[in-house]
């Protein structure tokens, strides 16, 4: 992922910009069931972070997350879940903010990826979620 911040007006002509290059945490969770947190949780998650988390279950099984909390900084931080193992499968959920819980998202398939992004400002405590098969 990379960031791109807001230039800096050294005068009406020139702008400097600050690129920050930010690699993927990712995590493999394999099982019929399990709990996932944002890193930190129940205290903030970092700044400036791509935490990934792969899920996958037995073939010819489904997902399901159940989602307990969610609270990120509204539209700069983001937690994704695609239906798949990458970030170009079909994207199931994309949110950012408080959401009313508990909230569920089921996968068509037995693999999924959930994503949290996070940019340098304020940070939340993120989320808390079980999955289990269908």
């Amino acid at each position: 992922m990379i960031q791109f911040r807001t230039p800096e007006i050294k005068n009406s002509k020139t702008f400097n910009w600050r690129i920050t290059t930010i690699t993927p945490t990712v995590q493999y969770l394999v099982g019929e069931k399990g709990t996932l947190k944002s890193p930190n949780y129940p205290a903030t998650y970092p700044d400036s972070s791509d935490f990934r988390w792969n899920i996958v279950t037995a073939p010819h099984t489904k997902i399901q997350l159940l989602f307990a909390l969610l609270e990120t900084q509204e539209e700069f931080d983001f937690l994704y879940v695609y239906d798949g193992p990458t970030i170009n499968s079909q994207l199931l959920l994309e949110k950012s903010g408080s959401e009313p819980l508990p909230f569920a998202v089921n996968s068509s398939t037995n693999q999924v990826l959930v994503r949290l992004t996070s940019d340098e400002a304020k940070a939340f405590p993120g989320f808390l979620a079980v999955y289990s098969t269908l």
